[in-house]
């Protein structure tokens, strides 16, 4: 997502039933892709080590983000939308109040002004009838996909360097499996996953 003209032609696939539900399963997604990148840089199998595995010693959520801000190759930028991704990911999976981004608004309040209005900035502007939640919920989902289009540009580039020529199709065909398993069991899946991967296939 790099401008406004370019999130407006893209349609927000989703009718959100629970917005907790739905910021956690989305941040899993980039959990999972995080921790198979981050595997694929230091040469482990990531689902098997202890560092980003599933035992309780295992980082947690917000280290296995700062090591992908650390990265020289992730602009200023990036760091910022993985920062914000985050920030809501923690406070709706921690803070028993927050179900909603109203909610994680209110209870907030001007600690997240910046956040908002990025989001707004870079993603907006919604339509007039979207409610806040609306209209934040299409704010994460772009989010979101910005987060995996870093992710998978990570994974590419390390495999170019290493001397794979095919690892860039190789790569996204990997990201994309993994896509589909975490997505298979949501409401609207395949319909999710189709518009994941024509987002970021418009790079």
């Amino acid at each position: 997502m790099e401008n406004k003209e370019n999130n407006n032609s893209i349609t927000f696939p989703l009718k959100i039933q629970n917005i907790r539900i739905f910021v956690i399963e989305y941040s899993l997604i980039v959990e999972n892709t995080v921790s198979s990148v981050l595997g694929a840089l230091l040469g482990i199998e990531w689902e098997k080590s202890k560092s980003f595995g599933y035992k309780n010693m295992s980082l947690s959520f917000s280290q296995r983000i700062n090591l992908i801000q650390d990265l020289k190759s992730v602009d200023k930028l990036g760091k910022t939308k993985f920062q914000f991704l985050m920030t809501i990911r923690n406070k709706f999976a921690h803070v028993s109040e927050i179900n909603s981004f109203e909610s994680f608004f209110n209870v907030l309040g001007k600690d997240v002004n910046s956040l908002k209005n990025k989001l707004r900035d870079w993603y907006g502007p919604s339509k007039i009838e979207d409610s806040i939640n609306q209209e934040y919920c299409k704010y994460f989902f772009y989010l979101f996909c910005d987060c995996m289009e870093i992710l998978i540009d990570l994974h590419k580039d390390h495999a170019y360097h290493i001397g794979l020529e095919e690892g860039k199709s190789e790569t996204r065909q990997l990201i994309l499996k993994l896509l589909i398993e975490e997505l298979k069991e949501m409401e609207n899946g395949t319909e999710i996953f189709a518009k994941i991967e024509s987002i970021i296939r418009r790079k």
